[in-house]
Formats: structure tokens, C-alpha cells, sequence
């Protein structure tokens, strides 16, 4: 299909790499993946190394995530407890105590 001048297999089979060369690319490719798996178990091991010498800077850190998540739930239901009075004086129409001046 892609080479419409060839009209019969052995003209096609002509065109084709050799199996060596597809051998050799299909290697290629498998030692590429494995120098990848080597690189991240590489990674890890360092990781559970470097965890172990800085325990103080791991705990650090998972109390600053601590932190974080807890300021971000408090701003979260701020949020919603704001958006609930917005709804309400939306809800009120022209009894709503908001004039049209308020930039809520």
C-alpha cells in the first residue's frame, strides 16, 4: 500500500529490512527500557537512602503538607458558607438587604 509502484510480495519482500536489523532495533529498544527501570530503581534506592540520613526534613515536610491541606479545607468552607449567602440574597430578589452598589 505504501509503495504502489510494487505489485507482487517478492518485489515487497525486496523492500524489507533485513530480520538482523529488526533484531537489533527490537534490542535496542528492550536495553533502552532497561536502562530506564535500572535509572528508577536507581532513584528510589537513593530516595529510601536520602529519607533515612534527612528523617527530620521528611517529617518537616509532611507537616507543612499538613498545614496546607488544613488551610485549604478552612478556605474551602469559607468558600461555600459565602457562596450560600450570595444564593440566599439572590434568592430574596428585591427584599434582598444588598443594594445594587455591593461588588458581592
Amino acid at each position: 500500500m505504501n509503495f504502489p509502484s510494487v505489485l507482487t510480495r517478492e518485489e515487497a519482500k525486496a523492500w524489507m529490512p533485513s530480520p538482523w536489523v529488526i533484531r537489533a532495533k527490537g534490542s535496542r529498544i528492550q536495553a533502552r527500557w532497561e536502562r530506564r527501570l535500572l535509572i528508577v530503581k536507581t532513584d528510589e534506592q537513593a530516595m529510601e537512602v536520602w529519607r533515612q540520613r534527612f528523617l527530620q526534613d521528611v517529617l518537616e515536610e509532611r507537616e507543612f503538607w499538613a498545614r496546607q491541606r488544613t488551610v485549604r479545607a478552612a478556605e474551602r468552607v469559607e468558600r461555600h458558607e459565602r457562596k450560600a449567602a450570595v444564593v440566599a440574597q439572590c434568592d430574596l430578589g428585591h427584599a434582598s438587604t444588598w443594594s445594587t452598589d455591593d461588588d458581592r
